[in-house]
């Protein structure tokens, strides 16, 4: 599928789509690194105000389908969430790497496990991020019937 074919589909420009996935990602970079408090204002606002700009944009820019414009941000956001946790590996885990357990527990070579837990750990950064555009399209979806159903001009 080629990229105008794309935009039509989702209604953004692909160059949007990338900058929407991105504005995440200063979080994802602070909590790897160590950077950011869970309960702290600066962290809840890097949560939640790109996933607002997430839903205004969308809706500004009249996204024929939402939902699936939203999706495939998270798609690309998981994608880039699930880069960040490689670069930012070994300064996360801060020289305690996880390893396998169970009946697995040392029965494989340090450098087979350590790739087994990064290609779990990048599928589960995909995965997050593939539900969080799920979630975020569902709600822009609802904004959407809002404005539609009380807003009409």
């Amino acid at each position: 599928m080629n990229t105008s074919k794309l935009q039509s589909k989702l209604g953004l420009p692909l160059s949007v789509l990338l900058l929407l996935a991105v504005l995440p990602i200063p979080r994802a970079l602070g909590h790897d690194l160590k950077l950011l408090d869970e309960g702290d204002l600066v962290n809840k606002i890097l949560v939640f105000v790109p996933l607002i700009v997430w839903v205004v944009v969308v809706l500004w820019k009249k996204a024929p389908k939402p939902f699936m414009t939203l999706l495939a941000v998270g798609l690309i956001y998981g994608i880039l969430l699930g880069i960040v946790h490689q670069i930012t590996w070994v300064g996360f885990w801060n020289g305690n790497i996880p390893s396998v357990g169970g009946s697995l527990a040392g029965q494989i070579s340090p450098t087979t496990e350590a790739i087994i837990l990064r290609i779990v750990t990048f599928i589960s950064s995909v995965i997050t991020g593939l539900l969080t555009g799920v979630i975020i399209g569902v709600i822009a979806l609802g904004m959407r019937h809002i404005q539609r159903t009380f807003f009409k001009k």
